[in-house]
């Protein structure tokens, strides 16, 4: 449809319809992949998730840009309508989950109810304030850093959701083996310190865009891991659903506040206040650690 909209308003339909099925979907697949995974993998299949989700990502954009310009949009739109309904053939191989105990059905909860719970309302900040970075550096760094070529803000953002997608997956196999909880505080201070060198362009922005990815990806991995493990089988919706909402929230808040900050105070400082930012959220790891240890 996107195809015959030509004005904002039949867009803006469609692509709110679209947007409510993508929600859906996303929400759906974390819960059902930790429904069957087996236990002792629930980590790496959560990873393996990851990687399905990122890599299309990656690759995809840049083949959008490259059939729109040889074909046109038309067949970008066509293609990138047809291309999700494929996964309609794999419906029919996706074995059914054992149904929930009737105790486990009356133990569900709502959003609120949800977020009202210290341990799942600890996850839900401290990835919101990782995805805030995230919303900073995918909205504001081909500003701060432009140009092209190898030291590029394009190139950058490559690194990033190369090494997100691979440390998501790494982190799900050691999710597997030990407690994720110890991928926290090194998953925010790489950030952080990947956050203060992408400003700075040339080499050091690799060099901050290998870091922030690889401590993006073990954040995703680990607080999602946690997230699910601290809900009951039929709250799995319930978890998912928190871990996706701190996602698009912090994403939605970085790329809209810091848009001020920036006009205030310029790229340099921005990038650094919001690695502060991240670095302050290991409170929220050490009252975690402390809270279950009691």
């Amino acid at each position: 449809f996107y195809a015959y909209a030509q004005t904002l308003v039949p867009i803006l339909a469609v692509t709110l319809v679209r947007g409510v099925g993508f929600g859906i979907v996303t929400v759906m697949f974390a819960a059902l992949i930790v429904e069957l995974a087996p236990p002792h993998r629930r980590g790496e299949a959560l990873g393996l998730l990851g990687v399905a989700i990122t890599l299309p990502t990656i690759f995809c954009n840049a083949l959008g840009l490259w059939l729109a310009g040889g074909f046109g949009y038309e067949v970008v739109f066509l293609l990138g309508g047809l291309a999700p309904l494929l996964g309609l053939g794999m419906i029919p191989w996706i074995r059914s989950p054992s149904p929930s105990t009737e105790q486990e059905e009356e133990s569900g909860a709502g959003f609120f109810a949800g977020l009202g719970r210290a341990p799942l309302r600890r996850i839900f900040l401290l990835f919101a304030a990782t995805t805030m970075a995230a919303g900073v550096v995918l909205t504001f760094l081909p500003l701060a850093v432009p140009g092209s070529g190898v030291f590029s803000a394009a190139s950058a953002l490559l690194v990033v959701g190369i090494t997100t997608t691979a440390s998501r997956w790494w982190a799900g196999r050691f999710g597997d083996r030990k407690d994720p909880r110890l991928l926290l505080a090194p998953g925010l201070i790489t950030c952080a310190i990947g956050m203060v060198c992408l400003p700075f362009g040339g080499v050091i922005l690799l060099f901050g865009a290998l870091l922030f990815g690889g401590g993006f990806g073990l954040l995703q991995n680990a607080t999602l891991i946690l997230m699910m493990g601290r809900v009951s089988k039929s709250e799995y919706g319930l978890g998912s659903t928190l871990w996706n909402a701190a996602f698009d929230t912090g994403t939605g808040i970085g790329a809209f506040s810091f848009g001020f900050v920036i006009s205030a105070v310029g790229f340099s400082w921005s990038f650094f206040i919001c690695s502060a930012l991240l670095a302050s959220a290991l409170i929220l790891v050490l009252l975690d650690h402390s809270s279950t240890q009691d």
